[in-house]
This record gives structure tokens, C-alpha cells and sequence, in this order.
């Protein structure tokens, strides 16, 4: 139950949509017109956005143009809500009156992204490079689509267009990194980080990006100091923690990362890596009933083989054998490449699959 390079990235690429989302003219604070409400911006939700944006499209008063204009904002809106179907439906309104309207091509293929649809996402930003083979953020918001179909070495290319484009883009930099560090290339993927953390110091995503390239090269003093970094800069955020508390563990520093565990627990209750990572550190330091809680937990969040394997081992430990193959046959169930449940399985005597 260890985070990917995938679920890394999509942190990073719903970052980028967020903000790709937001991407409004700003409203004036007072006496707002309904233009203005439509629009967006500082202290707009996105229920009043809506509502102003319907209230111009049904007033039926606007040219084509600015027709077009007022469906991808109230798509923009709709996404903001994760509606993400009738975003879709506003954004391919505004396109059908202007098929050359980059904006809403933009906002669909990031709408698409954030609803996981990668190959519409991919079609969307090639458009959107048509449109405008100029912006750099359309090649990077392409990458990121072709990283999370694995397609790396499409991303690649992508991120670097847009450095050529923009050599000093912080998120190409980075996603180039993620994509050296899936292809297991630390060294490669820690020069990337490097040079995104020196365009931008206080880039928490570099940071921890790094931290985590450092802790798989065994580096974990560097890894520590990264982490340090982030948690200082951004001391409300769960994952950092998590981060930390798992280069602790590695150490065979325990009590340090249940410390951190719990940090981030505090701050996210439901954080199942958290409670996973925690359980691990307690059946390592011997604590197995501690472990069998926090396991359970994670397994109770989200079921998959690595939470039940370890939950598996630890009623092993027990003595709860009956407990223990349950659990390990199922976690082979999800995943019949993974070794741990399977040697375990082998080593109690029994099949993987009951007869």
C-alpha cells in the first residue's frame, strides 16, 4: 500500500486542473452584475457562478461569441463541484459555437483529467496545441495525460516542448522528475528536482518529490531535511508527515515515525497509508496488537492485498492462524502477483485458494 508515481502525479495534475479550473477574470467586490457573477473569481463560490451564468444563457441576449464565453464559465464552475458531466456539456456547448475557442479545449481536457478520462484529456491539450503551439502549460498538462497512461516517454517529450518553450517552468521540471523517478532513474529524477527547487525554494511538491527520490536511494538524511522542509513550510498537511514518518521507519527509527504517523492521523483521520505505514512500524518494533489495530483500519479505508497481507502476517504473529490465511488468501485474491502473501501462505502449509 505504497504510493505510485501515479498517485503522486495525480496530486500534481489536480493542482495544475485546479488551477487551470479557476482561471477566471476576477469580480469587482460591490454591486456585482450578473456578467460579473458569471465570470468568477475572489470570493464567487461556484453555486452563484452558476446560477449567474444560467440566468445569461437563458435571458438569451448574448452574441455567439460571448455565448461561448458564458458556457465555459459556468463549466468552469460546474468542475469547480466536481459536476463533472456538466462541465463537460458546457464546455462542448461553447465549442460547438466556437471550435477554435482554446479556453474551453483547455478546461475540457482539464476537466477530463480530473475525471480520469486520459485519452479524451490527451485530445483535448493536442487540440489545445494547435490552437496555441505557444503555451508551454498545454504541453505540460499533455504530459501529465500521457504520464498517468504510462505512456512515459510521450510525457517526456511533452515536458521537454514546453521547456523549450518556457526553460524555466517549475512544473515541467518536475513532472520530468516523477518520470525519471517511475523508471526507478534517481539520479536523473533528483537533477530534475534540483533545478525545480532552485527556480522556485519554497515548492512543496519539489520538496517532497525529492525527499521521496532521496529515501529510495537510501539518502535519508537528505530525505529528512526535505521533508523537514516541507512540513515547515506547509505544517497542516498529512502527506508530509506520512513522508517522514515512513524514512524514520526505514532507519528503524520507530517510535520517530509513529510519532509522524500520528502527526498526520491528527491532522486526516481517515488517512489509510498513514494508518498502513503506522501498523508497519509497530509489527517491526514487536507491537503486534498495536499493528493488528492500525492494519485493520487501513483495510477498513480501502481494501487492497498489501493492507491484508499485513494484517495477515500480524494474526500470524498472533497465533490467530485461521484469521491469518483468511486474509492472506484474500489479499492474493487481489493481487495474485504479490510475493509476501503467497510465501506466507506457503509457509503456513496451506493453498492460496481453499479446495
Amino acid at each position: 500500500m505504497v504510493r505510485t508515481l501515479n498517485a503522486t502525479l495525480v496530486c500534481l495534475a489536480l493542482a495544475l486542473v485546479t488551477a487551470a479550473l479557476a482561471a477566471s477574470p476576477a469580480a469587482a467586490q460591490q454591486k456585482l452584475s450578473e456578467e460579473q457573477r458569471c465570470t468568477g473569481g475572489s470570493g464567487i463560490t461556484a453555486d452563484t457562478q452558476i446560477t449567474a451564468c444560467t440566468a445569461l444563457i437563458d435571458g438569451k441576449r448574448l452574441t455567439r461569441q460571448n455565448l461561448a464565453v458564458v458556457h465555459t464559465n459556468r463549466g468552469v464552475a460546474h468542475a469547480k463541484t466536481a459536476n463533472y458531466s456538466a462541465a463537460i456539456a458546457d464546455f462542448d456547448a461553447a465549442l460547438r459555437i466556437n471550435p477554435n475557442y482554446a479556453r474551453a479545449t483547455t478546461n475540457r481536457g482539464s476537466t477530463n483529467f480530473a475525471r480520469r478520462d486520459f485519452d479524451a484529456a490527451v485530445a483535448d491539450f493536442s487540440q489545445a496545441i494547435k490552437l496555441n503551439p505557444k503555451d508551454a502549460s498545454a504541453y505540460t498538462s499533455r504530459g501529465l495525460a500521457f504520464a498517468e497512461r504510462r505512456d512515459y516517454d510521450r510525457a517526456l517529450a511533452d515536458y521537454d516542448a514546453a521547456l523549450k518553450l518556457d526553460p524555466k517552468s517549475v512544473l515541467a521540471h518536475l513532472n520530468r522528475g516523477l518520470v525519471w523517478e517511475a523508471r526507478a532513474d534517481h539520479d536523473r529524477a533528483i537533477a530534475e528536482f534540483d533545478i525545480a527547487i532552485g527556480l522556485a525554494p519554497d515548492n512543496t511538491a519539489a520538496l517532497s518529490a525529492r525527499g521521496l527520490a532521496l529515501s529510495a536511494r537510501g539518502e535519508f538524511d537528505r530525505a529528512l531535511a526535505d521533508f523537514d522542509r516541507t512540513i515547515a513550510l506547509e505544517p497542516d498537511n498529512a502527506n508530509y508527515f506520512d513522508h517522514r514518518g515512513n524514512v524514520w521507519r526505514d532507519r528503524g527509527r520507530f517510535e520517530r515515525a509513529i510519532e509522524d504517523y500520528d502527526k498526520a492521523l491528527a491532522l486526516a483521520p481517515n488517512f489509510a497509508f498513514a494508518y498502513y505505514n503506522r501498523a508497519q512500524a509497530h509489527y517491526l518494533s514487536g507491537r503486534f496488537k498495536e499493528a493488528l489495530a492500525d492494519a485493520s483500519k487501513a483495510a477498513q479505508l480501502n481494501e487492497n492485498a498489501q493492507a491484508l497481507s499485513l494484517r495477515g502476517l500480524i494474526q500470524e504473529k498472533l497465533g490467530a492462524r485461521d484469521l491469518a490465511i483468511a486474509d492472506l488468501r484474500r489479499a492474493t485474491e487481489l493481487n495474485p502477483n504479490l510475493r509476501q502473501p503467497a510465501e506466507a501462505l506457503l509457509r503456513l502449509g496451506v493453498a492460496a485458494k481453499p479446495n
